[in-house]
């Protein structure tokens, strides 16, 4: 197996000689970002495959070699610790996936940063932490430099430091906190919550005391609140209690207070001495509305350091409140929310002879436009995001506007000095801005937020990820090292059979094609009105089929870069196509989507394959011979004998407990159908329809990770299974 990396490792240095070509002099993509393993601090290869863009993007990432600060990874206990992480070789591999063998097919790589969660700064603010699935990332604030690698356990969802700026706390899924040492990267101690249970959905959040000597982990969930205590020269549990969360509630770690609004009070309740208390009633004049809504949108409550004022967003206004005088000093209600319809933006290739749609739209959403709200150091300005897109810096003594900028944040975090202020944005990306005018000073996009599609290229020497944040990353398949970026937001990609092109469908309806030997790319025509969900190219690379949101598919003729027909299936009644399957053999179409079932193009007409009781098909996969279709959804059912004039034998694939379907793929040769389900893998043999083997995913799986894509390594040695929380898991059997 040594000779496969060998060649890997040498076609892979072929491979970045012809990206390198795609290099701009002005934008600055995203570059490998350098993974910890368990025994050494990551080190940082240089990146030979800028995006080939045409147009920069408006600022540049810096992403440099990490510094020499020593840094020792922890030795911590993971469900990830028997995993490659990227950057490091896989182990030599048994033999490819076969009928035989499928119960020894096990994860291990896992590759990628994974979403953004939330950051947090230090105390000196010289260190920016990111909370992702994969564990903890730090970065120097100055330009971003990776400096450690936390792993953990589970997903970390909230980060606190201590006020002394010496330890760390990772709060984690499962009720899980992780003590860190700042200064080695040492796991100082493993907290859980007692008597807690197992709550399906709650926040978790962690707040050290400010003089550091206790920690509480506060859990919510349905309506309560569960605090817990803990010593942090023992670690031992102190207190724990139960309390009712209220319509909105705040924590003040400055004071160690927590308050909460029930009824028409304010009630303020010591984290440390739980049984002092005290009640203020509410403000009511003129805002009884206010309070009314409270508990209907995205509310937040920001107290002043000191303790003396609240800042309160309902989702729709903002009061600020000075507690000591029961006074509230103003009202900003000049926010209006915003009313979402599914449906509002159907292209008119998707109206049926109503002028309507013909599926099934969601109820019609009112999103507040309040979307985070977070006050400085110094409590002299606080900062509003909204969900529109803009965010505006106000001052606290009146509520006056300083500046506004076009961006939207989910989190915000200020530094201590109140020079800067670091926003997560929905993408993934973080900014580092200017407090005084909102300009921006830096950016680091190493942790998008969105995976929507992967392919290995056809001599399965690299991976290709298309990613929500614009960058489409080519990985290697020998051990994950990101080699370049590609420009384009794409929700599709697809290798020719030669290798020598790639195949993007973007998001707003490109259909890029990327000449991987000549380092450029162009565009076919027009492409669509709407998001290109899937394509694939004809077997001998001279077309492409694919498939959009607008209710289209067009198969185009790659020779003169022109539209070959566009047609809508089922035009009577059309849907959204969500993916596509071209016969290699008889250049038969199929097509499904978010309606009805599996249709396919024959004698320039499309009629309907499948019509499954329990509709949309997720996820359609044709087999090698072009003799089997699969498709995968609430139930996954694989039909037969698709190219005669019967009617197809539909085969459902039922194995124990049923779990819905959300990706599918057939092994090079055809033998093995792989579905990707919402539980773990399910490994069926093609010839005999027959039941092989189950493989649950890695335990526990971490919210919003769900798998997205899956694809089968050319010589049938690796799955490579990508989430939509942006991490990409390798399967195979090792040697």
């Amino acid at each position: 197996m040594f000779k496969r990396y060998k060649r890997l490792v040498v076609l892979i240095l072929i491979f970045c000689v012809f990206l390198a070509g795609c290099q701009k002099a002005t934008p600055v993509p995203p570059t490998h970002t350098p993974t910890a393993t368990r025994t050494m601090m990551p080190t940082l290869t240089p990146t030979l495959t800028p995006t080939p863009s045409p147009s920069p993007p408006a600022v540049p990432t810096s992403t440099q070699e990490p510094t020499s600060r020593p840094s020792p990874t922890p030795t911590i206990i993971g469900y990830r610790d028997d995993l490659i992480l990227s950057n490091n070789f896989l182990p030599p591999l048994k033999e490819a996936i076969s009928v035989e063998n499928t119960d020894q097919v096990q994860a291990i790589a896992a590759w990628g940063t994974g979403e953004a969660n939330t950051i947090a700064l230090s105390p000196d603010g010289h260190f920016i932490a990111v909370g992702t699935n994969m564990g903890a990332y730090v970065y120097e604030t100055t330009n971003f430099v990776l400096v450690q690698i936390i792993q953990t356990p589970t997903a970390v969802q909230t980060i606190s430091f201590s006020s002394d700026g010496q330890m760390i706390a990772l709060g984690q899924s499962h009720h899980t906190i992780d003590i860190i040492d700042f200064d080695d990267f040492s796991l100082i101690s493993r907290l859980s919550f007692l008597d807690l249970g197992a709550p399906e959905r709650y926040v978790l959040s962690v707040h050290f005391s400010n003089d550091r000597a206790e920690i509480f982990g506060v859990v919510k969930s349905s309506g309560k609140l569960f605090i817990q205590q803990w010593d942090t020269t023992t670690w031992q549990p102190g207190g724990g209690f139960l309390i009712n969360a209220g319509s909105a509630h705040f924590i003040n770690d400055r004071i160690d207070l927590l308050g909460k609004i029930m009824g028409e009070s304010l009630i303020l309740q010591s984290l440390i001495y739980p049984d002092e208390t005290s009640t203020i009633s509410l403000p009511t004049t003129d805002l009884v509305s206010f309070w009314d809504k409270l508990p209907l949108y995205n509310n937040i409550m920001v107290p002043s350091f000191d303790g003396n004022f609240l800042i309160i967003s309902n989702g729709l206004s903002i009061v600020h409140w000075r507690i000591v005088d029961a006074a509230v000093t103003y009202h900003l209600d000049t926010y209006s929310s915003e009313t979402i319809d599914p449906c509002y933006d159907a292209p008119t290739s998707c109206l049926n002879a109503a002028q309507g749609v013909s599926w099934r739209c969601q109820d019609i959403l009112e999103i507040s436009p309040i979307s985070e709200l977070t006050l400085n150091h110094d409590n002299t300005h606080f900062l509003v995001s909204l969900s529109e897109g803009r965010t505006e810096l106000r001052r606290t003594a009146n509520g006056t506007l300083v500046w506004e900028i076009s961006t939207t944040f989910s989190e915000v975090r200020f530094s201590e000095d109140g020079q800067f202020f670091y926003g997560l944005n929905p993408d993934g990306s973080i900014q580092k801005r200017a407090t005084l005018d909102g300009e921006l000073v830096d950016i680091v996009n190493q942790h998008p937020s969105r995976l929507h599609d992967l392919a290995f290229s056809p001599d399965g020497v690299v991976l290709a990820a298309g990613y929500n944040d614009g960058w489409i990353r080519i990985l290697s398949a020998a051990n994950g090292q990101q080699l370049g970026v590609l420009d384009g937001h794409a929700r599709s990609l697809a290798f020719s059979p030669d290798g020598e092109l790639l195949a993007a469908g973007l998001d707003d309806g490109t259909v890029r094609i990327f000449e991987l030997g000549e380092a450029r790319y162009y565009d076919l025509g027009s492409g669509h009105q709407a998001a290109v969900n899937d394509l694939v190219f004809s077997n001998t690379g001279e077309q492409l089929l694919t498939g959009s949101d607008d209710c289209t598919a067009s198969l185009w003729r790659l020779d003169n870069r022109s539209r070959a027909f566009n047609i809508t299936p089922n035009s009577d009644d059309p849907f959204r196509i969500s993916a596509v399957c071209l016969s290699p053999i008889n250049d038969l179409q199929y097509f499904t989507g978010n309606r009805k079932g599996i249709y396919v193009l024959a004698e320039a007409e499309t009629k309907d394959v499948f019509l499954p009781e329990e509709p949309p098909v997720a996820a359609i996969a044709l087999s090698p011979d072009s003799e089997s279709l699969a498709a995968t959804g609430q139930k996954t059912w694989l039909l037969e004998n698709i190219v005669s004039e019967k009617s197809p034998e539909q085969h459902p694939l039922f194995w124990k407990e049923e779990s819905r379907g959300l990706a599918l793929a057939f092994t090079p040769n055809g033998s093995i159908l792989i579905i990707a389900s919402e539980a773990g893998f399910e490994f069926w043999s093609v010839e005999d329809v027959q039941f092989l083997a189950f493989l649950p995913y890695i335990d526990p799986l971490p919210a919003g990770s769900l798998p997205v894509a899956v694809d089968v390594s050319p010589d049938g040695l690796l799955i490579a299974l990508g989430s939509r929380d942006g991490l990409i898991t390798i399967y195979g059997i090792p040697d």
